[in-house]
């Protein structure tokens, strides 16, 4: 169990790091658009134009719609927020992963504790993005948390009957 739960929690939490960053990364570009809105809806506008030259009517409304969407979501997020979920979904993902894979003999609970801590502070302060992938880490963390409890127990148990 345990040995499933640290590779559970250390491929999910490699890939928060990678969506956090992907996440952080748009967040600015996405800033930089929102300072320049005439600039963005030209470009949009532009892009959909060429994109439906060769599409029927239906299929060009639609688009248009989906890129007007696309415009208001640009122009209404707050990237600065954006930008915090994904510094701090990257930050508590290199922390998962570096306390889960750490084996510490003396301290068998408190690694994979502060890796659950981490995960569950990642599916509750982060963005959607980044929550979806931190809760299969927050289950590995917890497959190690329980499978090291279980090896305290044992130890305990062993050098109180000594």
């Amino acid at each position: 169990m345990k040995k499933a739960g640290k590779i559970i929690a250390s491929v999910f939490a490699s890939i928060g790091i990678i969506v956090s960053l992907v996440v952080f990364v748009t967040a600015i570009a996405m800033q930089v658009a929102q300072e320049n809105p005439e600039e963005i809806s030209e470009a949009i506008g532009d892009s959909v134009d060429q994109a439906t030259a060769d599409l029927s009517d239906a299929e060009k409304e639609q688009a248009q719609q989906s890129a007007e969407f696309i415009e208001k979501w640009m122009l209404n997020t707050d990237f600065q927020e954006m930008r915090g979920h994904g510094i701090l979904g990257a930050l508590l993902s290199l922390i998962v992963l570096v306390t889960v894979l750490i084996n510490v003999s003396s301290m068998p609970v408190i690694t994979p504790a502060i890796a659950s801590l981490a995960a569950v502070a990642g599916v509750l302060f982060c963005g959607l993005a980044i929550t979806i992938v931190m809760v299969p880490t927050l289950i590995g963390c917890v497959l190690v948390l329980v499978a090291s409890f279980g090896e305290a127990k044992a130890v305990t148990s062993e050098i109180e009957n000594e």
